[in-house]
């Protein structure tokens, strides 16, 4: 039986051994297929991974990300325009000088 619970994704059970079986080994024959699709998985695996280590992706619809260690200001933009002295508008013309 077992020594404490154990959790699934079905919830908590204990698990109790009744019998025990050796299941017999197969013929090379008939593991072969299974054999060769699992070394063919692990060879593309392991190309996938060696690709991927050594891409570097460049993306051209955002902003570049902020270098870390970078100055304080270089993400900084400028600061707003001031508004307009009381009693006078942004949009109104300016008188003219002959």
């Amino acid at each position: 039986m077992s020594q404490a619970p154990v959790r699934t994704p079905f919830g908590w059970h204990i698990i109790k051994v009744e019998e025990r079986r050796t299941a017999p080994v197969p013929p090379f024959e008939e593991a072969r297929q299974q054999l060769q699709r699992k070394m063919l998985e692990e060879g593309v695996d392991g190309v996938v991974r060696r690709i991927r280590a050594s891409a570097q992706v460049e993306r051209f619809d955002q902003p570049p990300a902020p270098t870390p260690g970078g100055a304080l200001l270089d993400n900084a933009a400028p600061p707003a325009p001031a508004s307009p002295p009381a009693g006078r508008s942004p949009t109104a013309p300016q008188p003219q000088r002959r």
